[in-house]
């Protein structure tokens, strides 16, 4: 299957599905959502454990099928977590019909998608997205919003996990929705040697990023995993200290720092995790938006190249889709083609 044949399936497939979110509610969406409310009826908004539809160890996989026998559940030890609004139904289907579908069969993660409060107009369609996938995690204490989501959102579902599965994961990774992973890879090159190593305290990787006017460093948010014991430890330490100042990404690392918690960062060079750009690209007609063979990709902003792991910011679905195309249909990225 070429390229752009697989991309045109990709988006008929995420076309069909949301038509059956939507014909699932009957006749009249909006008389199925008002039977909902009637049936049960919305409380006051107050803080309140986090929960999940489906507990991660107990929910489909993020595709729908019943967990690979070649990985047990149990051995799934690897958390990925998508911060997301309930609203962007398509991009969770690009997420859920690409890395996550190339990768869960032989790559021992478990990944879930994070919302805060879901509003009552998306309810109905969310249960039913879920009663599919089984895949979304709510926090319905905090509300949606642009400031939740870029300060807090992170590090509160950090908690749930401290209270719900402290002992369940041995790492536990954030991923923007405009990131894509090879997470094959990330689990051969980085996390499976640490676990050989023992080395499942105290580390975390990602990008890495200074904050202007202090010494410590941190994770970029684009793509950062943490060990598990470095998870419950930001939890316990943003209860007792609620910064809601800083970006989500840097919050956790002052947390820490603050909080005299010793870590080792593991940096992911921009060869590897970088902003997507389409720029510099060998062919611009190309399915795949390959950098040109002498294009820098040791800056912060490129296109894909050989090494590339985790693109980011790719704000649009074809953008995304655009991306996906430089891996085949196994997940292995395609080699830089030959100048025709």
């Amino acid at each position: 299957m070429s390229p752009r044949t697989r991309l045109i399936s990709i988006s008929v497939a995420i076309i069909l599905v949301i038509g059956v979110l939507v014909l699932s509610f009957g006749p009249s969406p909006s008389e199925g959502l008002s039977k909902l409310a009637a049936a049960k009826p919305a409380a006051k908004p107050a803080p309140a454990p986090a929960h999940t539809f489906n507990p991660p160890n107990e929910a489909p996989t993020a595709h729908g099928a019943p967990t690979s026998h070649h990985i047990p559940e149990a051995d799934r030890r690897w958390l990925i977590v998508t911060p997301m609004a309930a609203k962007s139904v398509q991009r969770r289907m690009i997420v859920r019909n690409t890395w996550q579908r190339f990768y869960h069969d032989d790559t021992p993660f478990v990944s879930k998608f994070v919302f805060a409060r879901i509003p009552d107009i998306w309810k109905a369609a969310i249960r039913a997205e879920n009663e599919t996938y089984g895949d979304i995690i709510e926090l319905p204490h905090l509300e949606e919003s642009a400031h939740v989501a870029n300060t807090i959102k992170t590090v509160e579902f950090f908690g749930y996990i401290r209270k719900t599965q402290p002992d369940r994961w041995d790492f536990v990774t954030k991923l923007d929705d405009d990131s894509f992973l090879d997470a094959r890879v990330f689990w051969k090159t980085y996390l499976q040697p640490a676990l050989a190593a023992g080395k499942t305290k105290e580390m975390t990787w990602g990008r890495t990023l200074h904050l202007e006017g202090h010494d410590w460093k941190y994770a970029g948010g684009q793509f950062y995993t943490f060990t598990n014991d470095l998870v419950k430890r930001v939890a316990e330490l943003f209860a007792k200290n609620r910064i809601d100042d800083l970006d989500e990404d840097a919050l956790p690392s002052r947390l820490m720092h603050e909080g005299g918690v010793n870590w080792n960062q593991t940096d992911l060079p921009s060869a590897i995790a970088f902003d997507y750009n389409g720029e510099d690209l060998q062919d611009p007609k190309q399915a795949c938006p390959w950098a040109k063979p002498s294009a820098d990709l040791t800056k912060w902003a490129h296109s894909v190249g050989p090494d590339s792991l985790n693109p980011h910011k790719m704000k649009t679905d074809e953008d995304y889709l655009k991306v996906v195309a430089c891996w085949d249909e196994a997940g292995y990225i395609r080699k830089r083609p030959a100048k025709s």
